[in-house]
């Protein structure tokens, strides 16, 4: 065994062994870590069906939460690519019956939730048709005037998703499916319900112990979460989509960069940004109410990337969160 190779054993060993403490205390979830595109860690903890003991395993498939919006970000820098937009194309130029309040909305403002509009409009598995869903929409008070305050919004990124449809003439999933899954390598990828799943391949989700669902069955293709949530998929397939952004599979360097440029509270576009004189960071959260949490970070310039996605709520807090910071500073400690 070579230097390098006994090193990135030891490395493993020292994240595993805090991992399986952690799940004796009630974590379970998947893991991977990499450093300079070399996977040091990749590994599932605890049940992915506690009823049935059906271990976690790093192919388990799970919802990414939030992390969703990332893809619907990229979906619109691709068309942007293809000159069907700008980022200051306004909603009005793209959507019908835009009310006065929400003409001035930029593209920019919903990527980077500073478009003024409320965080939802709707239960997420609410299957409300598209146009009553963009009626409703439009209907809303906004919270702010666009451009002048971030306001997380579900909304925006649903808004993105109809748009993506309008510009292509294809259904939201499908397009995501064709030009950005296939593209990344995350040939699973897909949204609650998806039927080219099965049920051993997929995480049920628990809150303080009870069974809360799957990914099988949740509603997905409902407005209220499509181009915001729902996507699930695994930390392989996590690991190539961040592949497919470093070498510029899906959209150019220049494309990226503007991506991870960050506007209000340090938010570019899906993706939160950390920079300063020593680190470029960039992540994002996931979670809802049912169990998913789930956390990807890329800093840029060590390399490193750490990807959590699990399927359990602890004493009223999402798991992945809980352990982020300790996790993340013991991985840092050892790979940088």
């Amino acid at each position: 065994m070579t230097d390098d190779n006994q090193i990135v054993k030891e490395q493993a060993k020292i994240l595993d062994d805090f991992l399986i403490r952690i799940t004796d205390d009630g974590f379970s979830g998947t893991i991977l870590v990499s450093k300079n595109d070399d996977i040091i860690l990749q590994k599932g903890y605890g049940y992915a069906d506690v009823n049935q003991k059906r271990e976690m395993s790093s192919d388990t498939l799970l919802s990414v939460g939030s992390i969703s919006k990332q893809f619907t970000a990229t979906a619109i820098m691709k068309l942007i690519e293809k000159k069907l937009l700008t980022v200051n194309t306004t909603l009005d130029k793209l959507l019908d019956n835009v009310p006065d309040d929400k003409k001035t909305i930029y593209i920019y403002h919903l990527l980077t939730h500073t478009s003024g509009l409320p965080p939802m409009y709707k239960d997420d598995f609410d299957e409300i048709p598209k146009m009553e869903y963009l009626k409703g929409v439009f209907n809303l008070e906004l919270q702010s005037e666009p451009g002048k305050q971030f306001d997380y919004s579900n909304i925006g990124y649903s808004l993105l998703g109809i748009i993506i449809e309008k510009l292509t003439n294809k259904p939201y999933q499908d397009y995501m499916i064709e030009e950005i899954f296939y593209l990344a390598e995350m040939y699973k990828a897909g949204w609650f319900e998806d039927d080219r799943w099965s049920e051993h391949e997929v995480a049920n989700y628990y809150v303080d112990g009870e069974h809360t669902g799957s990914i099988l069955t949740w509603k997905g293709l409902c407005w209220p979460i499509l181009g915001n949530g729902g996507v699930c998929t695994n930390v392989q397939e996590m690991f190539n989509w961040i592949q497919a952004l470093k070498y510029n599979k899906i959209i150019s360097k220049k494309s990226l960069e503007r991506i991870f440029t960050p506007f209000m509270e340090e938010y570019g576009f899906g993706w939160d940004v950390y920079k300063d004189d020593n680190m470029f960071t960039v992540y994002h959260n996931g979670g809802s109410t049912l169990g998913v949490s789930s956390f990807v970070e890329w800093d840029i310039r060590n390399d490193i990337i750490v990807i959590v996605l699990s399927n359990v709520i602890l004493n009223g807090q999402w798991a992945a969160f809980l352990m982020e910071h300790g996790f993340k500073k013991l991985v840092y400690d050892n790979l940088k």
